[in-house]
């Protein structure tokens, strides 16, 4: 049962806006590839199913949404948003601290093999920015690591444990509390940021967060200031490669149209990077585990990718949207 709005307590603000250029290239020639209202099925049950603080379907279910693909560089993404006061209500009202943990418990996020892999993951991506980054930094300078969007700090209480100079950025308060539980600190957004970082950080990474960006290509922009030249940019989002519309759960997960409003592809992803002057590289070797088979499946995955004349090259390295990338030039806009 959806309790009544209570627009009282809500933004007189319209409740969404919309953008009629291109997120990544600013191209001005968009096609719609699907379209509805929020009350239309099966839209409307995915979002009645996931746990809210409270549910906003009261407030948009006769609104409608529209998802797009720009003619000139093939981005997709979801024409109408939430204007910037109704996002500040979606992530404080509708998706609270209590329900993200709730929709996390539902989809076993935190059972101890997830976290166990989770760590890996982090592990990992510290060492392959260690190697790639040494001839980058003086002998016993510590790597120096910004990760924006960076939830309850993970990634960043890792890397800390190596040593590394560790920033964190994020708007939410209650991930902002749960990082200083780890002894990290995070910032609410790069202007907190001390002010001699500025074109010294060695490595800036973005893991599941272009996707929720109002204006990414400008946000990644602003970022590349932050990074030294040869610095190394980790871009991970969800693969929307195929998802043209919301018909099906896993498609609802990857272009929820609240929060998930950018979808990019291998291609898309790696256009937006290159667009700013970053060039996509092979990530380090890098293996976290006691498994042997683990190790020899992973380098037989990077020599396949690394053969020039085999016809399935690089695409076991690139064929994701998790990726590597190197700052090296002035950005071609």
């Amino acid at each position: 049962m959806i309790a009544n709005p209570t627009p009282a307590q809500y933004p007189k603000d319209e409740v969404f806006v919309e953008r009629f250029a291109c997120i990544a290239c600013g191209g001005g020639h968009l096609e719609t590839l699907a379209n509805g209202r929020f009350a239309d099925e099966p839209l409307r049950s995915f979002i009645e199913e996931d746990p809210w603080g409270e549910c906003p379907l009261p407030y948009i279910e006769h609104e409608p949404w529209e998802f797009v693909r720009c003619q000139a560089c093939e981005q997709k993404f979801h024409k109408r948003i939430l204007s910037p006061a109704w996002q500040h209500v979606l992530f404080t009202q509708w998706m609270t601290d209590a329900a993200i943990r709730h929709f996390e418990e539902l989809h076993g996020v935190n059972k101890p093999g997830v976290v166990f892999q989770k760590t890996q993951d982090a592990v990992r991506h510290v060492l392959r920015i260690q190697k790639m980054t040494r001839d980058l930094r003086l002998e016993e300078e510590p790597l120096r690591i910004l990760d924006f969007g960076c939830g309850w700090g993970r990634f960043l209480a890792v890397a800390s444990l190596f040593g590394a100079e560790a920033y964190g950025i994020d708007k939410d308060q209650d991930r902002q509390r749960g990082a200083e539980d780890l002894g990290v600190h995070v910032k609410h957004s790069l202007d907190e940021l001390d002010p001699s970082l500025k074109g010294n950080l060695h490595a800036i990474t973005l893991f599941q967060v272009l996707e929720h960006l109002e204006h990414p290509a400008a946000e990644l922009e602003e970022l590349r200031q932050w990074l030294q030249p040869g610095g190394i940019l980790v871009l991970e989002t969800p693969n929307c490669e195929g998802i043209m519309g919301i018909r099906s759960p896993q498609e609802y997960r990857g272009i929820n149209p609240l929060s998930h409003i950018n979808a990019f592809t291998p291609k898309t992803l790696r256009s937006i990077a290159e667009r700013l002057g970053f060039r996509l590289v092979a990530p380090a070797a890098a293996h976290c585990t006691s498994e042997a088979k683990s190790v020899a499946k992973t380098e037989v995955k990077r020599g396949l990718g690394a053969l020039p004349n085999n016809p399935v090259s690089g695409r076991l390295l690139y064929n994701s949207t998790d990726l590597y990338f190197r700052l090296e030039k002035q950005p071609l806009r």
